[in-house]
Protein backbone atom coordinates (compact mmCIF):
# COMPACT_ATOMS: atom_id res chain seq x y z
CA UNK A 1 0.00 0.00 0.00
CA UNK A 2 1.17 3.45 -0.92
CA UNK A 3 0.25 6.44 1.54
CA UNK A 4 0.84 10.01 0.84
CA UNK A 5 1.08 12.34 3.82
CA UNK A 6 1.14 16.24 3.95
CA UNK A 7 1.63 16.48 7.63
CA UNK A 8 5.10 17.92 7.15
CA UNK A 9 3.17 21.42 6.39
CA UNK A 10 3.51 24.32 8.40
CA UNK A 11 0.34 25.95 6.82
CA UNK A 12 -3.08 25.54 8.70
CA UNK A 13 -5.42 23.03 7.49
CA UNK A 14 -8.04 24.11 5.19
CA UNK A 15 -11.44 24.80 7.11
CA UNK A 16 -13.86 22.49 7.57
CA UNK A 17 -15.77 24.38 5.04
CA UNK A 18 -14.10 23.50 2.01
CA UNK A 19 -14.26 19.53 2.70
CA UNK A 20 -17.11 18.67 0.41
CA UNK A 21 -15.57 20.83 -2.61
CA UNK A 22 -12.17 18.94 -1.99
CA UNK A 23 -13.30 15.49 -1.96
CA UNK A 24 -13.80 15.18 -5.75
CA UNK A 25 -9.87 15.12 -6.17
CA UNK A 26 -7.31 12.87 -4.41
CA UNK A 27 -4.78 15.03 -5.03
CA UNK A 28 -5.09 18.42 -3.65
CA UNK A 29 -2.81 21.33 -4.23
CA UNK A 30 -2.70 24.85 -2.98
CA UNK A 31 -0.48 27.54 -4.69
CA UNK A 32 -0.26 31.27 -4.24
CA UNK A 33 0.05 32.24 -8.11
CA UNK A 34 -1.44 30.30 -11.17
CA UNK A 35 2.06 28.39 -12.01
CA UNK A 36 1.01 24.16 -13.44
CA UNK A 37 3.75 22.07 -12.26
CA UNK A 38 3.79 18.70 -14.95
CA UNK A 39 1.18 16.00 -13.05
CA UNK A 40 4.14 14.01 -12.75
CA UNK A 41 5.81 15.84 -9.96
CA UNK A 42 3.15 17.27 -7.95
CA UNK A 43 3.55 16.33 -4.64
CA UNK A 44 1.92 14.22 -3.23
CA UNK A 45 -0.38 17.12 -0.75
CA UNK A 46 -3.83 17.16 1.03
CA UNK A 47 -5.39 20.70 0.89
CA UNK A 48 -3.53 23.11 2.97
CA UNK A 49 -4.39 27.03 3.62
CA UNK A 50 -1.63 29.93 2.49
CA UNK A 51 -1.28 33.24 3.49
CA UNK A 52 -2.62 35.45 0.63
CA UNK A 53 -3.46 32.59 -1.51
CA UNK A 54 -5.65 32.60 -4.83
CA UNK A 55 -5.59 29.45 -6.38
CA UNK A 56 -6.72 26.03 -5.38
CA UNK A 57 -5.23 23.59 -7.53
CA UNK A 58 -7.20 20.08 -7.45
CA UNK A 59 -5.66 17.12 -9.23
CA UNK A 60 -8.38 14.61 -9.77
CA UNK A 61 -6.49 10.73 -9.39
CA UNK A 62 -8.93 9.12 -11.10
CA UNK A 63 -6.20 7.10 -12.31
CA UNK A 64 -6.12 9.11 -15.52
CA UNK A 65 -4.17 12.19 -14.76
CA UNK A 66 -5.84 14.34 -17.15
CA UNK A 67 -8.03 16.46 -14.97
CA UNK A 68 -7.21 19.34 -12.57
CA UNK A 69 -9.72 22.15 -11.17
CA UNK A 70 -8.55 25.65 -10.24
CA UNK A 71 -11.18 27.72 -8.18
CA UNK A 72 -9.97 31.05 -7.46
CA UNK A 73 -12.23 32.72 -5.21
CA UNK A 74 -14.61 30.61 -6.30
CA UNK A 75 -14.42 31.00 -10.04
CA UNK A 76 -14.81 27.70 -11.92
CA UNK A 77 -11.48 26.76 -14.35
CA UNK A 78 -10.79 23.24 -15.72
CA UNK A 79 -7.79 21.92 -17.15
CA UNK A 80 -6.53 19.34 -19.80
CA UNK A 81 -2.82 20.43 -19.03
CA UNK A 82 -4.08 23.30 -21.05
CA UNK A 83 -6.40 26.30 -19.78
CA UNK A 84 -10.09 26.38 -20.21
CA UNK A 85 -11.52 29.35 -18.25
CA UNK A 86 -15.08 28.71 -18.10
CA UNK A 87 -16.05 31.72 -16.41
CA UNK A 88 -13.25 34.97 -16.89
CA UNK A 89 -15.08 37.45 -14.80
CA UNK A 90 -14.03 37.79 -11.58
CA UNK A 91 -16.93 40.98 -11.18
CA UNK A 92 -18.88 37.62 -12.35
CA UNK A 93 -17.87 35.68 -9.75
CA UNK A 94 -18.48 37.74 -7.02
CA UNK A 95 -22.29 38.16 -7.65
CA UNK A 96 -23.42 35.21 -5.51
CA UNK A 97 -21.78 32.22 -6.72
CA UNK A 98 -21.48 30.19 -4.25
CA UNK A 99 -19.34 27.25 -3.30
CA UNK A 100 -18.92 23.94 -6.07
CA UNK A 101 -19.42 20.86 -4.62
CA UNK A 102 -19.25 18.44 -7.30
CA UNK A 103 -18.09 18.03 -11.27
CA UNK A 104 -17.69 15.28 -13.35
CA UNK A 105 -16.80 15.04 -16.72
CA UNK A 106 -19.33 13.49 -19.18
CA UNK A 107 -18.21 9.85 -19.74
CA UNK A 108 -19.84 8.73 -23.25
CA UNK A 109 -17.70 9.12 -26.74
CA UNK A 110 -18.35 12.46 -28.42
CA UNK A 111 -19.17 14.70 -25.55
CA UNK A 112 -16.73 17.22 -23.98
CA UNK A 113 -19.41 18.44 -21.44
CA UNK A 114 -18.88 18.94 -17.70
CA UNK A 115 -21.49 18.91 -14.90
CA UNK A 116 -21.35 21.07 -11.85
CA UNK A 117 -23.04 21.01 -8.92
CA UNK A 118 -23.12 23.56 -5.67
CA UNK A 119 -24.22 25.16 -2.70
CA UNK A 120 -26.71 27.63 -4.65
CA UNK A 121 -29.15 24.61 -5.12
CA UNK A 122 -27.94 24.81 -9.01
CA UNK A 123 -26.48 22.13 -11.31
CA UNK A 124 -25.02 23.96 -14.51
CA UNK A 125 -23.42 22.54 -17.40
CA UNK A 126 -20.15 23.51 -19.20
CA UNK A 127 -18.27 23.12 -22.21
CA UNK A 128 -14.86 23.88 -22.13
CA UNK A 129 -14.39 24.57 -25.51
CA UNK A 130 -16.69 27.10 -25.48
CA UNK A 131 -15.47 28.88 -22.29
CA UNK A 132 -18.21 29.33 -20.17
CA UNK A 133 -21.98 27.44 -18.52
CA UNK A 134 -24.40 26.56 -21.29
CA UNK A 135 -27.25 25.81 -18.86
CA UNK A 136 -28.30 26.33 -15.33
CA UNK A 137 -30.79 23.09 -14.41
CA UNK A 138 -33.07 24.03 -10.74
CA UNK A 139 -35.00 21.88 -8.91
CA UNK A 140 -33.02 20.95 -5.70
CA UNK A 141 -34.01 22.55 -2.61
CA UNK A 142 -31.14 22.77 -0.90
CA UNK A 143 -27.31 22.12 -1.95
CA UNK A 144 -25.90 19.54 -4.49
CA UNK A 145 -23.50 17.48 -2.79
CA UNK A 146 -22.45 14.86 -5.87
CA UNK A 147 -23.06 15.07 -9.79
CA UNK A 148 -22.71 11.81 -12.02
CA UNK A 149 -22.60 11.68 -15.90
CA UNK A 150 -24.64 8.28 -16.91
CA UNK A 151 -21.60 5.99 -18.11
CA UNK A 152 -24.78 4.83 -21.03
CA UNK A 153 -26.66 7.32 -21.82
CA UNK A 154 -25.65 10.86 -23.66
CA UNK A 155 -26.31 13.72 -22.52
CA UNK A 156 -27.90 12.36 -19.25
CA UNK A 157 -26.35 13.16 -15.64
CA UNK A 158 -28.18 12.57 -11.64
CA UNK A 159 -27.65 14.51 -8.94
CA UNK A 160 -27.95 13.97 -4.89
CA UNK A 161 -28.67 16.64 -2.70
CA UNK A 162 -29.83 17.68 0.72
CA UNK A 163 -33.15 18.05 0.05
CA UNK A 164 -32.89 14.44 0.53
CA UNK A 165 -33.68 13.46 -2.95
CA UNK A 166 -31.98 11.99 -6.35
CA UNK A 167 -32.76 13.70 -9.74
CA UNK A 168 -31.95 12.68 -12.85
CA UNK A 169 -31.57 15.34 -15.88
CA UNK A 170 -31.68 15.64 -19.62
CA UNK A 171 -29.11 18.04 -21.39
CA UNK A 172 -32.29 18.23 -23.65
CA UNK A 173 -34.41 19.89 -21.41
CA UNK A 174 -33.73 22.25 -18.34
CA UNK A 175 -36.81 20.70 -16.29
CA UNK A 176 -36.06 17.36 -14.21
CA UNK A 177 -36.66 13.70 -15.64
CA UNK A 178 -37.12 11.49 -12.72
CA UNK A 179 -36.96 12.59 -9.06
CA UNK A 180 -36.28 10.03 -6.48
CA UNK A 181 -37.35 10.56 -2.52
CA UNK A 182 -33.95 8.13 -1.62
CA UNK A 183 -33.54 9.06 1.53
CA UNK A 184 -35.05 10.55 5.02
CA UNK A 185 -31.53 12.40 5.38
CA UNK A 186 -29.32 14.32 3.10
CA UNK A 187 -27.61 12.26 0.52
CA UNK A 188 -23.61 13.32 -0.10
CA UNK A 189 -23.00 10.77 -2.81
CA UNK A 190 -24.07 9.13 -5.76
CA UNK A 191 -23.13 6.50 -9.02
CA UNK A 192 -24.27 5.27 -11.65
CA UNK A 193 -23.48 1.40 -12.09
CA UNK A 194 -21.08 0.58 -15.34
CA UNK A 195 -23.02 -2.48 -16.11
CA UNK A 196 -26.94 -1.69 -16.05
CA UNK A 197 -28.27 2.15 -16.80
CA UNK A 198 -30.72 2.23 -14.76
CA UNK A 199 -29.71 1.36 -11.55
CA UNK A 200 -27.85 4.11 -9.36
CA UNK A 201 -26.44 4.12 -5.85
CA UNK A 202 -26.96 6.81 -2.79
CA UNK A 203 -24.96 7.29 0.06
CA UNK A 204 -26.70 9.55 3.13
CA UNK A 205 -26.11 11.19 6.41
CA UNK A 206 -28.12 8.23 7.65
CA UNK A 207 -25.71 5.45 7.42
CA UNK A 208 -27.52 3.61 4.39
CA UNK A 209 -26.07 2.87 1.03
CA UNK A 210 -29.10 2.29 -1.41
CA UNK A 211 -29.97 1.01 -4.56
CA UNK A 212 -32.88 2.36 -6.77
CA UNK A 213 -33.97 0.89 -10.27
CA UNK A 214 -34.94 4.09 -12.43
CA UNK A 215 -37.80 2.01 -13.81
CA UNK A 216 -39.39 1.28 -10.37
CA UNK A 217 -38.39 4.15 -7.44
CA UNK A 218 -41.08 2.76 -5.22
CA UNK A 219 -38.68 1.60 -3.10
CA UNK A 220 -34.94 0.62 -3.45
CA UNK A 221 -33.75 -3.04 -4.85
CA UNK A 222 -31.03 -3.29 -2.12
CA UNK A 223 -30.11 -1.44 1.21
CA UNK A 224 -26.32 -1.71 2.71
CA UNK A 225 -26.05 -1.21 6.38
CA UNK A 226 -23.08 -1.55 8.26
CA UNK A 227 -21.52 2.54 8.35
CA UNK A 228 -21.76 4.30 11.67
CA UNK A 229 -21.53 8.05 10.76
CA UNK A 230 -22.40 9.69 7.40
CA UNK A 231 -21.20 8.09 3.71
CA UNK A 232 -19.24 10.85 2.32
CA UNK A 233 -18.55 8.62 -1.15
CA UNK A 234 -19.95 5.94 -3.35
CA UNK A 235 -18.62 4.18 -6.18
CA UNK A 236 -19.96 1.25 -8.00
CA UNK A 237 -16.95 -1.28 -9.50
CA UNK A 238 -15.62 -0.80 -13.14
CA UNK A 239 -15.16 -4.32 -13.36
CA UNK A 240 -17.71 -6.13 -11.45
CA UNK A 241 -21.73 -5.55 -11.81
CA UNK A 242 -22.76 -6.05 -8.22
CA UNK A 243 -19.38 -4.34 -6.30
CA UNK A 244 -19.21 -1.42 -4.81
CA UNK A 245 -17.19 0.63 -2.39
CA UNK A 246 -18.32 3.42 0.53
CA UNK A 247 -16.37 5.80 2.43
CA UNK A 248 -17.57 7.62 5.65
CA UNK A 249 -17.20 10.16 8.71
CA UNK A 250 -16.61 6.58 10.57
CA UNK A 251 -13.11 6.02 9.25
CA UNK A 252 -13.99 3.40 6.96
CA UNK A 253 -13.61 2.07 3.87
CA UNK A 254 -16.47 -0.48 2.78
CA UNK A 255 -16.59 -2.79 0.37
CA UNK A 256 -19.96 -4.73 -0.97
CA UNK A 257 -21.25 -7.04 -3.25
CA UNK A 258 -25.32 -6.01 -3.32
CA UNK A 259 -26.25 -9.78 -4.83
CA UNK A 260 -24.70 -11.60 -2.19
CA UNK A 261 -26.90 -12.61 1.31
CA UNK A 262 -24.07 -11.46 3.18
CA UNK A 263 -23.23 -8.15 1.41
CA UNK A 264 -20.29 -6.81 3.45
CA UNK A 265 -17.19 -8.06 1.69
CA UNK A 266 -14.48 -6.26 3.71
CA UNK A 267 -13.94 -3.17 5.59
CA UNK A 268 -10.70 -1.26 5.66
CA UNK A 269 -9.80 0.97 8.96
CA UNK A 270 -6.36 2.84 8.03
CA UNK A 271 -6.91 6.41 8.88
CA UNK A 272 -7.60 7.82 11.79
CA UNK A 273 -9.95 10.84 10.78
CA UNK A 274 -12.58 11.07 8.47
CA UNK A 275 -12.68 9.48 4.98
CA UNK A 276 -13.79 11.42 2.78
CA UNK A 277 -12.62 10.58 -1.10
CA UNK A 278 -12.41 7.37 -2.36
CA UNK A 279 -12.24 5.99 -6.14
CA UNK A 280 -11.83 2.66 -7.92
CA UNK A 281 -9.33 2.51 -10.77
CA UNK A 282 -10.10 2.42 -14.41
CA UNK A 283 -7.08 0.06 -15.22
CA UNK A 284 -6.66 -2.13 -12.29
CA UNK A 285 -9.28 -4.45 -11.03
CA UNK A 286 -7.75 -4.23 -7.51
CA UNK A 287 -6.50 -0.70 -7.20
CA UNK A 288 -8.06 1.72 -4.69
CA UNK A 289 -7.30 5.38 -3.52
CA UNK A 290 -8.91 6.87 -0.81
CA UNK A 291 -8.40 10.10 1.52
CA UNK A 292 -9.09 11.10 4.70
CA UNK A 293 -8.77 14.27 7.00
CA UNK A 294 -5.77 12.81 8.39
CA UNK A 295 -3.94 14.46 5.37
CA UNK A 296 -3.32 11.14 4.16
CA UNK A 297 -3.75 9.73 0.17
CA UNK A 298 -3.31 5.61 0.31
CA UNK A 299 -3.44 3.64 -2.76
CA UNK A 300 -3.91 0.09 -1.79
CA UNK A 301 -5.62 -3.64 -3.35
CA UNK A 302 -8.08 -4.90 -1.05
CA UNK A 303 -7.90 -8.24 -0.23
CA UNK A 304 -11.76 -8.93 -1.56
CA UNK A 305 -11.00 -7.35 -4.99
CA UNK A 306 -7.89 -9.97 -4.96
CA UNK A 307 -10.17 -13.36 -4.35
CA UNK A 308 -11.63 -14.56 -7.51
CA UNK A 309 -15.30 -13.64 -7.26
Amino acid sequence: MLAYSSSNLRNKTLPMLLEPLLTDAIFCLLFSDSTLLPPLFFPPLFPEVTTNCEFLFLFSFLFRFTTYVCIPKSLIVLHDFDLWVISSSMDECQRGVKMVYSVDWSQTRGEQLVVSGSWDQTVKLWDPTVGKSLCTFRGHESVIYSTIWSPHIPGCFASASGDQTLRIWDVKSTGVRIVVPAHQAEILSCDWCKYNENLLVTGAVDCSLRGWDLRNIRQPVFELLGHTYAIRRVKFSPFHASVLASCSYDFTVRFWNFSKPDPLLETVEHHTEFTCGLDLSLQSPTQVADCAWDETIKIYDPVCLTMPA
